[in-house]
């Protein structure tokens, strides 16, 4: 069998082909890289989110446990809340529950204050990087 080369026409639309797959590949190529892109920020961003997340769970750690001893006291007292009899009793068990309430809350904006310091640092070291 004799090879030949091809006609005009064929030759035309081969070249044609390749162009089109050229093109789509660099339409592809440059998609990707967006993607790529995107992909990247959101690692770094879960990394960040990860980082603070330790910090946070390091240096809170006390308020937290002492926020589980505070809801732990708190609960059977707003049992005996519920089946106090007399107004006295009702109103001593409201001003314990109320004051366990104050503890809890100040020991959660100690961790939301512990939280923003943790924020604020990692966003301070990623600037640095």
């Amino acid at each position: 069998m004799k090879y030949t080369n091809p006609n005009s026409k064929s030759t035309k639309n081969i070249n044609f082909e390749k162009s089109t797959l050229t093109h789509v590949g660099t339409v592809m190529n440059e998609a990707l890289d967006g993607v790529n892109i995107v992909l990247n920020d959101f690692n770094k961003d879960l990394a960040d989110y990860n980082k603070i997340n330790f910090l946070v769970k390091d240096r809170a750690k006390q308020y937290k446990d002492q926020v589980q001893k505070l809801k732990i006291e708190k609960i059977p007292l707003e049992i005996k809340l519920k089946y106090a009899k007399s107004s006295d009793e009702k109103n001593d068990i409201d001003f314990k529950i109320d004051k366990l309430n104050k503890e809890i809350e100040l020991n959660e904006e100690q961790i939301e204050k512990i939280r923003y310091e943790c924020e604020l640092e990692v966003k301070v070291g990623r600037q640095q990087e």
